[in-house]
């Protein structure tokens, strides 16, 4: 075993419904896996990073073991899994402390024996909060992974006797320089015996974070626009499921991913029905997860069919992202599928439509794509990295005030209330996306109309095409009078 990436992978594994994604989320800090009481709902492979101990680790969260995958979907699921545990350098076998020990339990372990080989395996007994999981914890010896470590992901219980068992695994591979180890179940016992356990709370290289942020492109759109094939796509593998059927991507996926030596999260998330369509918890919660994504990315591909292109809901798809401040990319997947002699008169058509619909972010770029035969995935990735670019601009204040004077001495600000509005300076308080505060003399917020005046000519002036534009009023006097005269 090889650990050629940067952080040693561990996987969450065991048959479905045992508290996998709760423990997940546990451990990352935060709500990011979808829980529902009801199996299946984790079908791609999930990862996230965190730090434990001052040791940075990838942790993955995959679907429930099954037996006798018979569809294409379900067999497309294990497919990943078995990859996930390939890939992974240690993995946390997890079974439900209430229920005992299952058949599926014992065809999890055997199979997860044959795949994994050499790599450590720990074992979790999960819902172990009461006397009743606790006392059934000692009949999981029989799966052979050595002792099982009581915990309820839920509660927050036995989470040190985790921490343990991943630092001191770590310690192990790289003291042994990551070579191959003795069989799997005398090595957790190895690893137990180890003593040099690094404590979180006493370790300060924990507490640092790494201050290089990766950009975060979230792909967005309908069902069964080619998502999750874009995504594919893009990393020039199978990475997440994909099918004829909507609905496959049931929870968003965050992938790491280097473009062009740039780390990128790249996100793929559920398709987004009209909310009269949706009639499943699941999909609720799907679509919650999608929306979350959107508020806390940078750039969002909105991905359309080009055969039935800008339908109301992905309309309302571009407003939601662009009032958030996002940097949106509209991108036409299924261009081989348009005719030649209506490809441009479509393309005008998107345009005007999606100009009425979004008057105050003009200039939104448009690219087509074919997902299945990766045509314009390079257009479409140098179109994100320039959108980047505008999204981030931050303007001088000398450079701005020098606009503004010019702008409104060629068009003055109305009058209020048959006064005179007087513009003092403009500064740019904040960016990603640029926005702006207009102090005046008073507090009176300028008619609309001349607000959008402003920002079309802000966008026009300084290159700031397809990115939203936030600009503010404020009352204050002007301390840049004589910088900037």
């Amino acid at each position: 075993m090889n650990l050629t990436h940067k952080q040693p992978k561990v996987l969450l594994f065991g048959r479905a419904n045992v508290g996998k994604s709760t423990l997940y989320n546990k451990l990352i800090g935060h709500a990011q896996a979808i829980v529902y009481d009801e199996p299946g709902v984790t079908r791609d492979v999930r990862e996230h990073p965190f730090t434990l101990g001052g040791v940075d680790f990838l942790l993955m969260d995959a679907a429930g073991y099954e037996v006798g995958a018979k569809t294409e979907l379900a067999q497309g699921i294990h497919k990943l899994l078995s990859q996930a545990a390939t890939d992974a350098d240690v993995i946390l076998f997890i079974v439900d402390g209430r229920e005992g020990i299952q058949n599926l339990d014992q065809q999890a372990s055997a199979w997860l024996r044959k795949v994994v080989g050499k790599t450590p395996v720990f074992l979790l007994a999960n819902k172990c909060e009461s006397k009743k999981g606790l006392e059934q914890t000692n009949e999981f010896f029989h799966l052979g992974w050595g002792e099982p470590i009581a915990i309820a992901a839920e509660h927050g219980i036995g989470f040190s006797d985790i921490y343990e068992i991943l630092i001191q695994a770590t310690h192990h591979l790289r003291k042994k320089n990551l070579g191959p180890s003795e069989e799997s179940s005398s090595q957790t016992e190895e690893f137990l015996a180890e003593d040099t356990v690094h404590s979180p709370s006493s370790d300060p290289a924990s507490a640092e974070k790494d201050l290089s942020r990766p950009l975060s492109i979230t792909i967005i759109g309908r069902p069964n626009v080619g998502k999750s094939t874009l995504v594919n796509a893009l990393l020039g593998k199978e990475r997440v499921l994909t099918g004829d059927q909507p609905g496959v991507t049931r929870d968003s996926v965050r992938i790491s991913w280097v473009y062009e030596n740039r780390e990128i999260q790249l996100v793929d998330t559920a398709g987004i029905r009209r909310k009269s369509r949706i009639d499943t918890d699941i999909e609720r919660l799907s679509v919650q997860s999608s929306l979350h994504n959107i508020r806390f990315a940078e750039l969002v591909i909105l991905l359309l069919d080009a055969t039935q292109p800008l339908e109301k809901q992905e309309l309302l798809l571009a407003e939601h992202a662009v009032n958030e401040g996002r940097a949106l990319i509209l991108a036409l997947n299924k261009w081989d599928l348009v005719p030649i002699e209506e490809q441009q008169p479509l393309l005008t058509h998107l345009h005007r439509r999606i100009s009425h619909v979004l008057p105050q972010v003009k200039g939104i770029p448009c690219v087509t794509l074919c997902a299945k035969t990766a045509a314009g995935l390079d257009k479409l990735m140098q179109t994100l990295l320039v959108m980047e670019g505008k999204w981030n601009t931050r303007l001088s204040t000398g450079k701005l005030n020098r606009w503004l004077k010019d702008v409104t001495t060629q068009n003055p600000p109305p009058l209020v209330k048959g006064r005179p509005f007087n513009i003092k300076y403009i500064a740019q308080i904040n960016k990603r996306p640029p926005t702006f505060t207009l102090y005046t003399s008073k507090s009176a917020e300028l008619p609309k109309s001349y607000m959008r005046y402003l920002v079309n000519h802000l966008r026009e002036t300084f290159d700031l095409s397809g990115t939203p534009i936030r600009l503010l009023t404020r009352s204050a006097k002007n301390p840049y009078h004589e910088a900037t005269t």
